[in-house]
């Protein structure tokens, strides 16, 4: 039997919409072309910090939730050494983004740990003057680890320096996951190492509850374009004239792959979470992406075939 979807993250959205400014140089009033670059940490400390593989369920499920008309993503991987998994790539076509996740999930944690020059090789990808917003993410347990090479930790951390001014120059925001137990400590170093990476202090998660990324991500992008998360109760999303993207997210705390999702037009009808010219559909263990192109406005409604797992629901509109 199905039930209609009560999301309990409608606060939350509600007061981001009632308190969030857009970043310096991001106009809400357009849809800006976005380019993000996720920098994933592989090294076997993560093996510890990371036990149940949610960096890569993170990055996957940011690389969904990108803008899919005006975003690119890039990935780097790093342990000692800095790896380029995939070049700035163009999200618009469900291939590209199957491309992206797969070329994730094939990342294995192994070896020692540099993050400044994998940070500074980030900055390096941008072009300058490309006219689009850029970001980092940089998804890591924060523990820099070069065993005695005291000289390879030094020139890491003065070209991360330079790196970080790059960034503040061309305003690209940076922000940080935190993985692992010693994150819960904002005095150890492994913290202090993202926090000293992160543009500013409310660009640093450290919450790994898919849930909870789910929500820091929505803050992100909404941060990156300019958009305002919109309230949504009891499933119901109310989609405005003037949006060229509609992005509905879905997460949950645990695993809700075998709850089945469907959406309703304003006239009532269901529409297929199948990919096509006007809408993208993509989903994994702990959340699900639904995007409209160009939708007729009015009241769309989520529902799921299952009241026994918590769903949360937000709202995007692109326009």
């Amino acid at each position: 039997m199905k039930k209609r979807l009560i999301v309990f993250a409608a606060v939350l959205v509600m007061a981001l919409s009632a308190v969030f400014v857009p970043v310096t140089g991001v106009e809400a009033e357009e849809n800006k072309e976005l380019d993000l670059i996720m920098v994933l940490d592989q090294s076997g400390s993560m093996k510890t910090n990371d036990p149940n593989g949610m960096m890569k369920e993170a990055a996957n499920m940011l690389t969904a939730m990108m803008p899919a008309k005006t975003g690119r993503v890039g990935v780097i991987s790093f342990n000692r050494e800095q790896t380029e998994v995939v070049g700035l790539t163009d999200v618009s076509e469900a291939d590209a983004v199957e491309k992206i996740t797969n070329a994730i999930n094939g990342i294995e944690y192994k070896g020692d740990t540099d993050i400044g020059n994998a940070v500074a090789d980030a900055v390096e990808m941008f072009d300058k003057d490309d006219g689009r917003v850029h970001a980092i993410l940089v998804l890591s347990d924060g523990r820099n680890d070069f065993g005695i090479d005291k000289n390879a930790e030094q020139a890491s951390d003065e070209r991360l320096y330079d790196a970080l001014v790059d960034a503040q120059n061309q305003n690209c925001q940076i922000y940080c996951l935190g993985f692992g137990e010693e994150m819960s400590n904002t005095d150890d170093t492994p913290y202090q190492k993202l926090a000293g990476i992160a543009t500013d202090a409310d660009k640093i998660s450290t919450e790994t509850d898919p849930a909870n990324i789910h929500e820091f991500f929505i803050r992100m992008l909404a941060d990156l374009t300019g958009g305002i998360p919109n309230p949504v109760t009891n499933g119901e999303i109310l989609v405005e004239p003037n949006v060229k993207e509609a992005n509905i997210y879905l997460s949950s705390p645990s695993d809700f792959s075998a709850v089945s999702i469907e959406l309703k037009n304003p006239d009532g009808n269901t529409i297929a979470l199948e990919n096509s010219d006007s809408l993208r559909f993509y989903r994994s263990d702990y959340s699900a992406v639904i995007k409209l192109f160009n939708p007729d406005p009015g009241t769309y409604n989520v529902e799921v075939s299952s009241a026994d797992v918590d769903i949360s629901v937000g709202y995007l509109p692109l326009i």
